[in-house]
C-alpha cells in the first residue's frame, strides 16, 4: 500500500511538469515576433472575423447598482392599514428619471394590512417621492418612526424600514333626486360645492346624471363643511351643446348638507319643486295645420329653459310641459317669477318655430313649424385663361348658415370624398348642380386634379329658386413640404415627424378632405434622409404591433408631402416631437412642436418649403418647472408662444382651452416627479400656463406666467 501511493505520487509531479512545459512553450510561440506574412495574414483575419482559436477578451463586468428596500404601511387617520394601496416612489429629478429606463417609476400594491415592500435603486444625488393612492382617500403625509418625515426622500444604503403613507378618507354625499311628490327624476346633474365658495363660482357636478330611480353620488369630498347642492336637466345628456334646464342655483339650492372631515351622508333628498298647475299643453303643427309628428318643445325665460316636453309630439302632434319652474336667476344673484314663456319646438326638415309671451297654464296652444325652405346652386366652371369649361371636377357642399342663424357643417363631407360622392359635371357645359340647400348662404369646395382645391363661399341661396355661380379657375400649382431632421441623434432623444398637413382650423373635417383630395402623386423630395436613424417606435393599430417596416413607412410619409392646390395663399402645419429614448412609455413626449406657416403656390409651379430642423434647435433652450408639492393629480401644464390674453371669470373653460390650442407653438411638457421639463424650445417669448382642474373643489384660474427663452440657457422656475 505504502509502496502504490509513493509511485502515484511521483506520477502526478511528472504529468504538473509536462503540462507546465507545454503552456511556457505554447506562450513564447504567441510572444515571438510576427514576420511580414504572419502580419498581413493577421490583419486580414482580424478585419474578417476574429479567430476562434484566439484567447477571448475578459468581460468588463458592470457595475452592481444597489439598492434599498423600503419597508411600511399605507395606513388612515386612525393607524388601521388600507388595504390593496397602490404605492409609488418616483424618482424628483429629471435627469435622473430619464437615466434609470426601467426605474423611473417604481409601484407596488400593499397587501390587506396596508404592508408593502419597494426596492429602489440608490443613485449618488438622486432623491425619491414616495406616495400612495387608494379609493376614496388621499394623501395626507409621510412619516418614519411615527415623526414626520420630508419628502423627497434620500435613500439609505441598506433599507428604509417604519415607514408610514398616511392617508386621509375622503368625505361624500349620496341620495335621490326626486319631486315634492317622492317621485324619482333621473338625468339630473348634481351641482354641488362649499357654501362659502360657490359666491365666486367654485364648484363641481356630477359625472354622470341621475339614474333612472333619481339616485346620484358625489364622492373624494376632501373638506369638512356646509356644501349646497343644486342640479340641472339636458335634453340630450350626451350632446354638450343641448338645451339646459336648471334645478335651483348656488344661492337657491336644493339640498344642503353638513360634512365633517371624511364623512359620508346617505339618503340625501335634492327635492324639486314640480308644481301641478304649472304645465303648458298643445300641438305643433305645420302651415296646412297638418301635426308634426316627433318635434322637441321646450320653454324658455330669459335665456333659460325653464321646462321640457315630456317627450315627443305625437301623432296628432300633441305635447305637454308637465313642470315649468316657479322662478329663474337673471343673474343669479335675484330669483325672478316665472309668469309667461317663451314655446320653441324644432325637427329636422323644419324650420324651427316659436311662440312668444304663453302663459303658464295654458292648454290648446298651437306651434307653428313650416318646412326648411330649400334653393338650388349651379356652378360653371371653366378655365380662366381659355374659357374652357372643366368637367373634371367635383363640388361637395362645406357648410350652410340659414336665413335662421343656424350654422351647418357638412359632417358626411369626408366621407363624401372618400368613397367619391361629389358632385360631377355635365360633360357638355361644365355644370354643377347643388340642390336642396337650406336658404341662407352657403360655401362649396371645388376638387380638380388639374385646378386643385377650391373654396368659394358667400353663395346666397333662395327659396325655391337655382342661384348660379361663375368660378374661373386657374391651373393648380404644387405645394412642397419637407422636414430635414437633425442631420446627427442627439444624445437621449429621438426625433419624430409627428405630421405634415394643410391647415383649414375653421373645420376639422374639411381639413381631412385636404389631405385626401390634394395628396399628390408627385414628387420634389429634396432629400431623402435615412428613416432608421430617426425611427422611434413601431405604432400600435388594435392593440397590435404595426412593425417596424410600417412604421419606418409612416415616418417617411410625415418626413414629406406634396399637395395640388389652386394659386393663392395657404397655410399649413408640421407636427414634431422629441421622445426620449430611457422612457417606456413612448406615447410621452418630451417636447411637441406645432409650427404653422403660410405658402402662396403659383399656377403651374413648385412651391418648395423647406423646415430645418437643425436650425430650430441651434437657437433653443431649455426650461424646468418646479411643480407644487401639494398640487392634484388633475392638472394641465403648457407652454405656448407669444402672449397670453388674461383669462376673465366670464370664460369658459372651453374658450380658455381653444385659446392655448390656437397658440402656433405649443410645447408639452415630460412630467416626471416633482418636475415638468420643456427641451428644445427656440428662443423667443412664451406663456406658460399651469391650470389645475380640479383641486379642492375649484375650478381655478389658470396660473399664467410670461417668461423669456434664450439659446442655449436652462432656465428653472418655481410654481407657487
Amino acid at each position: 500500500m505504502r509502496l502504490g501511493g509513493i509511485l502515484s505520487i511521483i506520477l502526478f509531479l511528472l504529468a504538473v511538469c509536462v503540462a507546465g512545459y507545454l503552456f511556457f512553450s505554447q506562450t513564447k510561440t504567441q510572444d515571438a515576433p510576427l514576420d511580414a506574412a504572419q502580419k498581413n495574414a493577421s490583419t486580414r483575419m482580424d478585419t474578417a472575423q476574429p479567430s476562434l482559436s484566439s484567447p477571448l477578451p475578459t468581460p468588463v463586468a458592470e457595475p452592481e447598482l444597489k439598492t434599498c428596500l423600503i419597508r411600511g404601511r399605507v395606513v388612515d387617520d386612525k393607524g388601521k392599514g388600507i388595504p390593496r394601496a397602490k404605492v409609488k416612489a418616483a424618482l424628483s429629478g429629471r435627469k435622473f428619471a430619464l437615466l434609470m429606463s426601467g426605474h423611473a417609476n417604481l409601484a407596488t400594491e400593499a397587501n390587506e394590512k396596508g404592508v408593502f415592500i419597494l426596492e429602489a435603486p440608490i443613485i449618488l444625488g438622486a432623491q425619491y417621492t414616495l406616495r400612495a393612492t387608494a379609493q376614496d382617500y388621499v394623501f395626507k403625509e409621510l412619516r418614519q418612526n411615527k415623526k414626520k418625515v420630508e419628502s423627497p426622500l434620500v435613500l439609505p444604503d441598506t433599507s428604509l424600514d417604519d415607514v408610514e403613507i398616511l392617508m386621509s378618507r375622503t368625505g361624500g354625499i349620496s341620495g335621490h333626486v326626486v319631486d315634492q311628490h317622492g317621485r324619482a327624476i333621473p338625468q339630473v346633474f348634481v351641482r354641488y360645492g362649499l357654501k362659502e365658495r360657490v359666491e365666486i363660482g367654485d364648484f363641481l357636478t356630477t359625472h354622470t346624471p341621475s339614474d333612472s330611480g333619481g339616485n346620484f353620488e358625489i364622492s373624494r369630498l376632501e373638506q369638512a363643511g356646509e356644501y349646497v347642492l343644486w342640479g340641472y336637466f339636458k335634453m340630450d345628456p350626451m350632446d354638450p351643446h343641448s338645451i339646459v334646464m336648471a334645478y335651483g342655483d348656488p344661492f337657491h339650492p336644493l339640498a344642503t348638507v353638513k360634512l365633517a372631515e371624511g364623512e359620508w351622508k346617505t339618503n340625501i333628498k335634492v327635492v324639486v319643486q314640480m308644481d301641478d298647475n304649472r304645465v303648458v299643453e298643445g300641438r305643433v303643427i305645420d302651415l296646412n295645420g297638418v301635426p308634426v309628428v316627433g318635434a322637441n318643445v321646450w320653454a324658455v325665460a330669459g335665456e333659460l329653459c325653464v321646462g321640457i316636453a315630456d317627450k315627443k309630439t305625437t301623432s296628432m302632434g300633441s305635447f305637454q310641459i308637465s313642470s315649468i319652474l316657479p322662478e329663474y336667476s337673471r343673474n343669479m344673484m335675484v330669483a325672478e317669477e316665472i309668469t309667461h314663456v317663451i314655446l320653441k319646438a324644432e325637427k329636422k326638415g323644419y324650420e324651427p318655430g316659436e311662440s312668444d309671451e304663453v302663459p303658464v297654464g295654458a292648454k290648446n296652444v298651437d306651434l307653428l313649424l313650416q318646412r326648411e325652405r330649400l334653393g338650388t346652386i349651379a356652378c360653371h366652371l371653366y378655365d380662366a385663361h381659355s374659357g374652357d369649361d372643366i368637367g373634371d371636377a367635383e363640388i361637395y357642399l362645406k357648410q350652410t348658415t340659414t336665413e335662421w342663424g343656424e350654422q351647418r357643417l357638412n359632417k358626411t363631407l369626408y366621407q363624401q370624398v372618400v368613397e367619391k360622392k361629389g358632385v360631377k359635371a355635365r360633360w357638355s357645359d361644365g355644370k354643377y348642380i347643388l340642390s336642396n340647400i337650406p336658404i341662407g348662404s352657403a360655401s362649396i369646395l371645388v376638387c380638380s386634379e388639374s385646378y386643385g382645391i377650391y373654396e368659394k363661399s358667400g353663395i346666397v341661396v333662395n327659396a325655391d329658386t337655382t342661384t348660379n355661380v361663375e368660378i374661373p379657375l386657374e391651373a393648380a400649382g404644387l405645394l412642397c413640404v419637407q422636414v430635414l431632421p437633425p442631420p446627427k441623434k442627439i444624445d437621449g432623444y429621438r426625433f419624430w415627424c409627428r405630421g405634415i398637413d394643410l391647415c383649414m382650423e375653421s373645420s376639422p373635417s374639411v381639413s381631412k378632405v385636404l389631405q385626401e383630395k390634394g395628396r399628390s402623386h408627385l414628387s420634389c423630395r429634396i432629400e431623402k434622409g435615412n428613416a432608421d436613424d430617426y425611427l422611434v417606435f413601431a405604432p400600435e393599430y388594435n392593440g397590435k404591433d404595426a412593425g417596424a417596416k410600417q412604421a419606418r413607412q409612416m415616418l417617411l410619409g410625415n418626413m414629406h408631402r406634396d399637395f395640388v392646390v389652386s394659386p393663392g395663399e395657404w397655410r399649413f402645419k408640421i407636427a414634431m416631437a422629441f421622445t426620449p429614448e430611457s422612457l417606456e412609455d413612448v406615447n410621452t413626449p418630451v417636447t411637441v412642436w406645432e409650427c404653422k406657416k403660410t405658402a402662396t403656390v403659383k399656377t403651374n409651379c413648385v412651391t418648395s418649403v423647406v423646415f430645418d430642423v437643425q436650425e430650430h434647435l441651434d437657437t433653443s433652450g431649455n426650461l424646468e418647472v418646479k411643480l407644487p408639492a401639494d398640487r392634484d393629480t388633475q392638472y394641465s401644464i403648457r407652454l405656448v408662444s407669444g402672449k397670453y390674453s388674461p383669462f376673465t371669470e366670464e370664460d369658459s373653460i372651453q374658450s380658455f382651452q381653444a385659446q392655448w390650442r390656437n397658440a402656433e407653438w405649443e410645447l408639452k411638457g415630460l412630467i416626471v416627479g416633482d418636475y415638468c421639463s420643456f427641451d428644445f424650445i427656440p428662443d423667443g417669448d412664451y406663456t406658460l400656463i399651469y391650470y389645475p382642474y380640479i383641486s379642492k373643489l375649484t375650478f381655478e384660474t389658470p396660473l399664467t406666467i410670461p417668461l423669456t427663452v434664450a439659446s442655449g440657457v436652462s432656465k428653472e422656475i418655481e410654481l407657487p
